[in-house]
């Protein structure tokens, strides 16, 4: 039987969170039963590490975390410091739900949500994980009468984009896994709302009995299942800025290639680059090309081509590819060709110059959209993956997702008088 006991008894155990904080945890938090482990495995009690859909539980948040992590909104709130957000886009999903037995005397549940990895842009984000693909991740809690730990259970997992019918990339399963765990445990992460975290990682092999022939789509697991300890060390608001494009939060150690340059929009001959709360073309979630090497993990993702915008000329920094990747790799080199173009914007009389630069290979293979510094309009550059063909009905493109949260995206057009393209290599 549950002991509830009041959050003013529990005062030590939530000391790390803050009194803004509070007001959206549980009125009354469970005791835990006990585990040394900080949750106890589901094949124990008729359970199962897989999904009913026979996908593994590869990720396990120990029920030793900070109590502030182990509740939905709580663990959201953290999932959003990885830049990973709540549900689908718009509303649409076309994955479905799935369910699991965690052997907590529950049975098979519904998730309790999926986790989209959102490209830097906030919650609005999620709509570019539909359509290019990457990093998603269902969850459950473990929290039944007969094995409450309170344990959050993740299955993680790398899917291709939506032309690709969302498929699971090869290896999708450990290198999702690998690159949620790889960008929590690689420094202090931050959510939108202001909390920090630290993250701790230990192993186990709750997996390794599994063939690939008992996964979905027949694709092969290594067996290991990450153990996270989320310790919250500093206090926020949750759900603020969750809406808010970002660069600054997350891991502040990390290599991870989750992060972005934002580029500067100013005067004639300046780069520019587009900023706001629901702005799916921010530079937050593009990395830069300069003439280096990029990395990618294999073939399949060096199909999906990330829509770019300009980007500061004076960031130095080499940057890699725009798939987030982390952990343990074997990367392959590929030497980018850079592009600069002289933009002269003609919407609305304008008349404003200013200079970009992005990859020839989204200018030849996928999408570029600037932004002029002077009238703030977006320019549709160039669009070879025809995601801004009309159609009738709901949202489905990127445009008119802009457009129905009152954004603006106008065609330009290179080759018009005072506009140049050269090649940089």
């Amino acid at each position: 039987m549950k002991t509830s006991v009041t959050l003013t008894t529990l005062a030590l155990a939530t000391a790390a969170l803050s009194a803004t904080s509070t007001a959206a945890l549980p009125s009354t938090l469970s005791r835990r039963q006990s585990s040394s482990q900080g949750y106890f495995s589901p094949s124990a009690n008729g359970g199962s590490m897989l999904t009913e859909q026979r996908e593994p539980l590869n990720i396990i948040v120990s029920g030793q975390s900070s109590p502030g992590v182990l509740y939905q909104d709580g663990f959201e709130e953290f999932s959003r410091a990885l830049y990973f957000s709540p549900g689908s886009c718009l509303g649409i999903s076309q994955g479905g739900f799935q369910s699991a037995n965690l052997g907590d005397g529950n049975g098979d549940r519904p998730q309790t949500n999926i986790m989209r990895y959102n490209y830097k842009q906030g919650d609005s984000g999620t709509c570019l994980e539909s359509l290019h693909g990457g990093n998603h991740f269902r969850y459950w809690i473990q929290n039944g009468s007969a094995a409450d730990s309170g344990a959050v259970f993740i299955a993680a997992s790398v899917e291709l984009n939506a032309t690709l019918n969302h498929m699971i990339a090869p290896n999708g399963y450990d290198d999702g896994r690998d690159e949620i765990v790889g960008n929590a445990t690689a420094g202090t992460l931050t959510s939108p709302g202001g909390f920090g975290y630290t993250v701790s990682r230990t192993t186990n092999s709750l997996l390794s009995g599994f063939s690939a022939s008992q996964i979905n789509h027949g694709i092969s697991i290594d067996g290991t299942v990450d153990v996270l300890t989320v310790t919250i060390t500093k206090n926020g608001t949750i759900g603020a800025g969750r809406n808010s494009s970002s660069s600054d939060s997350g891991s502040s150690g990390s290599s991870s290639e989750n992060s972005g340059s934002n580029g500067s929009s100013g005067s004639s001959g300046s780069t520019s680059s587009s900023s706001g709360a629901s702005d799916l073309f921010g530079m937050s979630h593009v990395r830069t090309f300069r003439t280096a090497f990029a990395l990618r993990k294999d073939e399949s993702r060096t199909a999906v081509f990330i829509p770019e915008t300009s980007s500061d000329p004076s960031n130095t920094d080499d940057a890699s590819a725009s798939v987030p990747v982390t952990g343990e790799r074997t990367p392959i080199g590929q030497i980018e060709q850079r592009l600069a173009i002289t933009f002269t914007c003609t919407v609305d009389a304008c008349g404003h110059r200013s200079s970009h630069e992005f990859s020839k290979r989204s200018y030849t293979k996928g999408i570029v959209i600037v932004q002029c510094p002077g009238c703030k309009n977006r320019h549709l550059i160039a669009d070879n993956l025809s995601w801004f063909t009309e159609s009738e009905g709901e949202p489905r493109t990127i445009e008119q997702m802009i457009e129905a949260k009152g954004g603006k995206v106008r065609r330009g057009s290179v080759g018009a008088d005072g506009e140049t393209i050269e090649i940089l290599s």
